[in-house]
Order: structure tokens, then C-alpha cells, then sequence
């Protein structure tokens, strides 16, 4: 009776309630990152990772990464003098 797909499927049910309550969700995780920031009673070394988990999630290193990536690259050639070819 205890194997039954009934029980089975009640237990992974039960189970699965139990992980929920215990995982935070990103809001939550959003809302403690926020009150470091925010608690003046941090130190700044708290307070600056939080503001670095912060700024990763909205993706602002990636913005500025791809930038970086699409800023267009100068090759200057220099003769035997150390002076540029260009002229």
C-alpha cells in the first residue's frame, strides 16, 4: 500500500512543498541583497558585494562587456624609427 502511485505521487507532492518553503526565490534573494545596501550599519565591504550581486543580475556587466566588444580596434604600423607608417 505504501508504493502505491497514489501515495507515491502524494509523497513527492508533500516533498515538493517542503523544498519550497525551505529554497528562497529570487525575490526574496533581491529583498536581502537590497537591505545590505541599503543598512548604513553594513560595512562597505558588505554593502560593495551586494551592489556587485546587484548589478549582476540586471545584467549591467554584460552591457558594458559588449560594448567593450563592439569598440572598433586601431592597429598603427610603425617603421624601423618607431614612427607611424600612416601619413
Amino acid at each position: 500500500m505504501l508504493f502505491t502511485p497514489s501515495v507515491m505521487e502524494y509523497i513527492d507532492y508533500l516533498n515538493a512543498a517542503v523544498v519550497q518553503e525551505k529554497i528562497a526565490n529570487i525575490e526574496e534573494c533581491l529583498i536581502v541583497i537590497t537591505d545590505i545596501i541599503r543598512d548604513p550599519s553594513q560595512t562597505t565591504e558588505n554593502r560593495l558585494k551586494a551592489v556587485d550581486m546587484r548589478l549582476r543580475t540586471l545584467g549591467a556587466y554584460q552591457k558594458a562587456e559588449q560594448e567593450a566588444n563592439n569598440a572598433p580596434i586601431v592597429i598603427t604600423l610603425l617603421d624601423e624609427n618607431c614612427e607611424s607608417t600612416d601619413k
